[in-house]
């Protein structure tokens, strides 16, 4: 099964923010907003309500790390995946332990954003076909 997933961007640089929209919209995800910043994707992840977020781990108001415990409280069934420059074990250690469901390691190519994308959509297919299994 191939769900079409909500995807939310949060990059504080407009070439990512692009490049990122270009490599998903070539495998169907639905990109429904973009933020430029912490405060911004407070806003609007709320009311987009993605299933995917892509989050900067550095941006200009904070630290995308920060923000993770209260995107999860706010929206518990949002897969977060962090995008960071940092391949380093504790950062990523860090992000995993933040709650974050994945990472994407700048600088990225098509295919190991793609490969990161399609293992969070086979969770929400298998969550799918289990929503529809009679108790």
């Amino acid at each position: 099964m191939d769900t079409t997933l909500k995807v939310l961007i949060v990059d504080d640089y407009d070439m990512t923010r692009d490049l990122l929209k270009v490599i998903l919209r070539s495998d169907r995800f639905d990109i429904v907003g973009e933020a430029r910043s912490c405060a911004e994707c407070l806003k609007l992840a709320p009311l987009l309500q993605p299933d995917i977020i892509l989050l900067d781990i550095v941006m200009p108001d904070g630290v995308g790390l920060s923000l993770l415990p209260e995107l999860k409280r706010r929206l518990p069934a949002s897969k977060i995946l962090m995008v960071t420059s940092s391949d380093s074990d504790v950062a990523i250690k860090k992000a995993m332990q933040g709650g974050a469901d994945g990472y994407v390691v700048k600088p990225f190519n098509t295919e190991s954003v793609l490969g990161t994308m399609r293992k969070i959509r086979t969770t929400f297919a298998v969550a799918s076909s289990a929503s529809f299994k009679r108790a």
